[in-house]
């Protein structure tokens, strides 16, 4: 592991001291709450000490320490845990503890030339394993949203009717290769894998190679010009 002496800013130093003291993994929102700190400071300060693998992530938006990490990870090779997207009853007796429902919108997310964007009303709420939520999609319930799929420029990984679970944006940068929805005025709402071109363009791909690329721009930050990123697609539950 890299010496500690890549911890070189006061916001870096006040982060793995809040690490340490957390017994479970941390989001970037709950750091920016505890230290009074704004969330791209936390997020740029995050990826520096990423990359000097002084934390790592569990789950998509979570980050501990590297050891605890690996711990987890071995002690989760003797669980057994339901598949996500399944509807089961709450086995602590209905006290909630267990499962966690998120709501399904009536929002379409199209993987096709886009549709006008739909007026976002909760149609109904699908039953979710909080604790495998938690340790596999790392995101507060809060954030995770059920929108279905139609369209079929992302065939085969989505097809019509397909529910996806999707993480709500925060502002921080976005993954190369990784599938999002977005919405711009002109197209509606879209879901589409992003690559980066260059630090500032990249292009939104399906994965049907017979549907056009879209071509687009973003600025210093990382944002989007013209789009708002309303999520990441973090599970897949196919349409029978």
């Amino acid at each position: 592991m890299p010496p500690s002496s890549v911890i070189d800013s006061p916001v870096q130093k006040e982060i793995m001291d809040l690490v340490r003291s957390s017994g479970e993994p941390l989001q970037p929102k709950e750091m920016a709450e505890e230290l009074d700190r704004s969330r791209n400071s936390i997020n740029s300060a995050l990826r520096k000490l990423k990359d000097a693998e002084e934390l790592a992530q569990p789950a998509y938006g979570l980050y501990d320490l590297p050891e605890r990490v690996e711990k987890e990870k071995v002690n989760q090779m003797e669980d057994v845990e339901l598949p996500l997207g399944q509807d089961e009853e709450d086995p602590t007796g209905g006290s909630g503890n267990r499962s966690v429902q998120i709501p399904l919108y009536s929002l379409q997310a199209s993987a096709g030339t886009g549709e006008p964007a739909l007026k976002e009303e909760v149609r109904d709420y699908i039953s979710y394993d909080r604790r495998q939520l938690r340790r596999e999609v790392g995101a507060d319930p809060d954030d995770l949203a059920v929108l279905t799929v139609q369209g079929i420029s992302m065939k085969p990984t989505l097809t019509p009717g397909d529910r996806i679970l999707v993480v709500r944006h925060n502002g921080g940068a976005l993954k190369d290769g990784s599938i999002y929805v977005l919405r711009n005025p002109a197209s509606g709402v879209i879901v589409k894998r992003l690559f980066w071109e260059t630090e500032t363009a990249a292009r939104l791909e399906g994965d049907n190679s017979r549907v056009p690329q879209n071509e687009i721009k973003a600025d210093d930050d990382g944002h989007i010009e013209g789009w708002e990123v309303l999520g990441q697609v973090v599970r897949v539950q196919q349409h029978l």
